[in-house]
């Protein structure tokens, strides 16, 4: 996993704190702290963050009005479900066979099918123009 991604995950409770500027400073906000972890990292200050990662099958769900974390199901939303990676976790996966990767956040439960349950967005986002409904990924959070 690369790791500027590594880093985005490992800043993402600290760049939320810049959405609570005005829209101007977001940006710089977020700018600034990426920045800073950064030139942390290759400095040798703080090491990027070590992701869990595995490979499984990811399947394709289009059902339900409500999430078990109370939102709103949005088949366009990256979301995914999984019956052991908490809520509100963000995930990468990775589509196998092409090497396409996205960022997901879990915010549902799945019954175990396979590793993770993605959105119709996902699945497309993975495997562009497919009709597959299930795929080989791995993860990493």
């Amino acid at each position: 996993m690369k790791q500027d991604h590594l880093l985005r995950i490992a800043a993402c409770p600290i760049l939320h704190y810049c959405q609570s500027f005005s829209s101007q400073l977001q940006s710089k906000c977020k700018n600034f702290i990426s920045g800073v972890l950064l030139i942390f990292s290759f400095s040798g200050l703080i090491a990027p963050a070590q992701a869990q990662g595995e490979c499984g099958t990811a399947t394709y769900y289009d059902m339900g009005e409500v999430t078990s974390s109370g939102e709103s199901f949005d088949p366009g939303a990256y979301t995914a479900a999984s019956s052991y990676i908490p809520n509100g976790t963000l995930v990468m996966i990775q589509n196998v066979d092409n090497g396409l990767e996205i960022t997901v956040e879990v915010n549902d439960y799945n019954p175990g099918w396979g590793i993770i349950d993605v959105t119709p967005a996902v699945m497309e986002a993975l495997d562009p123009g497919g009709e597959k409904l299930s795929l080989e990924v791995c993860l990493y959070y």
